[in-house]
């Protein structure tokens, strides 16, 4: 997919549809024979609240530079996330429909909450996503 790399290899891939997104983890779970989807808004949030809020505040925000943080070295949280702190904000599954969770590299700090929920508009270059795997 090295087209949908916009800022390199070990970037967040952003400006992906939610459907896009939804497709993929439909594929992922058929190959691997695991359940793969988008978090809900719920879920989302309770894995951003283990990070300290100042260093959500200022790492993902544009007062912490504007552009996509590497990845290529996971930085784990509580209850199993890894990277929340990847300047992207993502789309979340809520009700039958689609939000953005967190803040991306183009948000005020001031905007940089794990509360935050914003209508889904559609892929843009500051927007991705992540899937969780069920477990049963």
């Amino acid at each position: 997919c090295s087209s949908l790399l916009s800022y390199g290899s070990h970037s967040p891939v952003t400006g992906i549809s939610a459907d896009d997104a939804k497709r993929f983890a439909d594929k992922l779970s058929t190959q691997t024979r695991h359940k793969f989807r988008l978090p809900t808004a719920a879920e989302w949030q309770l894995a951003a609240k283990e990070i300290r809020p100042a260093v959500l505040a200022t790492a993902n925000c544009a007062n912490g530079g504007g552009r996509l943080n590497n990845v290529e070295k996971p930085i784990g949280q509580a209850k199993g996330a890894v990277n929340i702190i990847c300047k992207a904000a993502e789309v979340v599954a809520d009700g039958g429909g689609y939000r953005v969770a967190g803040a991306s590299f183009r948000d005020a700090g001031a905007d940089c909450s794990p509360d935050s929920l914003k209508a889904y508009g559609g892929p843009d270059a500051a927007t991705g996503f992540r899937l969780v795997r069920v477990v049963e």
